[in-house]
């Protein structure tokens, strides 16, 4: 009785080992790789599957090759869909199928935008302006993305140490066109001066690489009001040398004008060396009137803002 017991019990292990569990669940897995509309990978951004079923939604993350994968998807129709590093949308899909086995679903901007243009008319000189256009933008929107990363850190790094060395490193060209004169000194004043600001009159944008202890300062606007309800406010912005022709000086204003719109300051202007051609130039790509002054050898610059 007992060896019969045995044997009965072993086929039932036997047959248990066999059948599957009646509550698995089956899954298949996602992969794909993401391209922006000049053919290079998207590196920050996220893709969306979204069940058209549940509402179960996998958010995966691509890597520096612009690739993602996952594994554990429930089959069914899903929405796809491609964000970028601020959470907009760039493109998506919709009834794409998830079975058991692996699916691969690329999103290439460059070619859904080739076949909408196709589909709208467009010729390729028309296609490819618009990819240039688009590629310019992304390349300022990443640029205004890092910078604001960088004013993020800008409390740690703005230290009486790294502004000295930001001053002292600067040509001597570049100072005499800042402060109107050579400055090798930076006097206890000039630090309280430029680290501490009145934030009912001042207005202050700091341009930072790195973060912490390895904190630079590569540039900084201010914009300054006589009174805390003055309507002009004059500015003045320093960059360092090796950063200067690098968009560091363009992305300072920028900022600086959108935060003076934002305290209703309606004119911004400054005081401009008649020989600092750069700035004179600079200043009215950025759309500021250059006028005459009482000394020739200075030049009024103003912005209505």
């Amino acid at each position: 009785m007992k060896q019969r017991f045995a044997i009965l019990a072993l086929v039932a292990l036997v047959l248990g080992l066999c059948v599957p569990p009646v509550f698995a669940q089956a899954t298949g897995s996602v992969k794909g790789v993401c391209k922006d509309a000049t053919g290079k990978p998207i590196t920050d951004g996220t893709v969306e599957w979204l069940s058209q079923d549940t509402g179960r939604k996998y958010t995966l993350k691509l890597n520096k090759k612009g690739e993602y994968f996952s594994l554990g998807v429930a089959p069914g129709k899903y929405k796809v869909t491609l964000f970028d590093h601020d959470g907009k949308e760039l493109f998506h899909y919709g009834g794409v199928p998830v079975s058991l086995d692996e699916v691969t679903q690329d999103i290439d901007l460059q070619k859904e935008q080739a076949a909408q243009a196709a589909g709208q008319g467009m010729s390729a000189e028309q296609l490819k302006a618009q990819q240039e256009q688009q590629a310019k933008a992304q390349k300022e929107n990443m640029t205004v993305k890092s910078l604001n990363e960088k004013l993020a850190a800008a409390k740690t790094a703005s230290d009486a140490g790294d502004f000295d060395t930001a001053i002292s490193t600067l040509s001597e060209a570049t100072q005499e066109f800042r402060f109107f004169g050579p400055v090798r000194e930076i006097t206890k004043s000039m630090l309280v001066r430029y680290l501490h600001i009145d934030y009912d009159r001042e207005i202050a944008i700091v341009a930072i690489k790195g973060q912490k202890k390895k904190a630079q300062m590569l540039g900084v606007a201010r914009l300054t009001k006589e009174s805390a309800g003055s309507a002009e406010g004059e500015f003045a912005i320093l960059v360092r040398d090796e950063y200067q022709g690098k968009g560091v000086g363009t992305q300072l204003m920028d900022a600086l004008i959108q935060a003076a719109r934002d305290q209703h300051i309606r004119e911004i202007n400054g005081d401009v060396l008649a020989a600092n051609a750069g700035m004179l130039g600079f200043a009215e790509s950025l759309g500021f009137d250059v006028r005459p002054s009482e000394d020739p050898e200075i030049r009024k610059i103003v912005l209505r803002v």
